[in-house]
Parts: structure tokens; C-alpha cells; sequence
């Protein structure tokens, strides 16, 4: 299985395919910066161009994280944290790990929350960002890499 290459500087709002698509162990790291006018910006794991398996939103203006599903274009429940780890006007590191069971996210290298899957992993091909954030870069990670490349040879 081929890394897919990262993405510098996608124009927001982003839109782009996961390519392998999701599997347990999987990374999907995003660096970037919260201008100071924020209000809000999203990162989704899309299935196709309608359902979202994750929504993660950072909400200046109410404040939270909220998280959510959308199927169906029915909205599930909301899952809320009041604690927002990034900070506006500073520079972020966000990683989403892909288990089995469900969203694994840190924010600046700490465990941010954990959200169960309500979709089926292996339908997420897509990766959506919007709202208020300059991204520098995206990056993928692909679970066992390294012991996949030293088989190879």
C-alpha cells in the first residue's frame, strides 16, 4: 500500500480524496493556523459527497468542539467538548488516528477526545476541511508502513 503524498497549502475550503481510503491505524495529521477573526472551522470524514462517518468542528463563538454524523442528511447527536485546545491566532497540529472502534484526536500532541464510529470506516474516501483556518499541510500515514516496506526487500 503506497503513502499518499501530502498536501501543501490547500486552498479552504478543501476538498480531497483519501486514497486506500480509511483502515485501523491510519493518520491523517493537519497543520496549519486559526486566523484571529475565527468563528469556526470543520474537519470531515466524508463517505462520497453527502454523508459525513465524522464531523469535528471548532467553535470559537459558542465555545466548543463539537462532534457529530451526518446520514442520510439527518444530523445525529451532538457530542460536545468545552475545552478548545486551539488556540486562535496560533499555529495547531491536529491528528485524527482511525481505530476499529472508532476517531482517536489530538490537538498539539494531547489527547484531545475519542468518537465512536457510527458509519462504516471503510466508507470514508473523503477528507473536507472548511471555515476559518489556513492550512499548511496535510499528511497521511498509512498503519504498518514501515514493516510493509522492510518485507519488500
Amino acid at each position: 500500500m503506497m503513502e499518499q503524498l501530502p498536501i501543501y497549502d490547500p486552498r479552504i475550503p478543501f476538498r480531497g480524496s483519501i486514497i486506500n481510503g480509511l483502515q485501523d491505524g491510519k493518520l491523517m495529521i493537519i497543520q496549519g493556523q486559526v486566523p484571529e477573526h475565527a468563528k469556526r472551522f470543520s474537519v470531515n470524514f466524508m463517505c462520497g459527497s453527502s454523508d459525513i462517518a465524522f464531523h469535528f468542528a471548532v467553535r470559537y463563538d459558542e465555545p466548543a468542539v463539537v462532534c457529530n454524523t451526518l446520514q442520510c442528511e439527518r444530523w445525529g447527536c451532538e457530542e460536545r467538548k468545552k475545552e478548545i485546545p486551539i488556540k486562535v491566532g496560533m499555529y495547531f497540529e491536529l491528528m485524527f488516528k482511525t481505530q476499529n472502534h472508532g476517531f482517536q484526536v489530538y490537538a498539539n500532541g494531547q489527547h484531545l477526545l475519542d468518537y465512536n464510529h457510527r458509519l462504516p470506516l471503510t466508507g470514508v474516501d473523503t477528507l473536507s476541511i472548511r471555515g476559518d483556518v489556513h492550512v499548511k499541510t496535510i499528511t497521511f500515514k498509512n498503519p504498518n508502513v514501515g514493516s510493509t516496506q522492510q518485507l519488500a526487500c
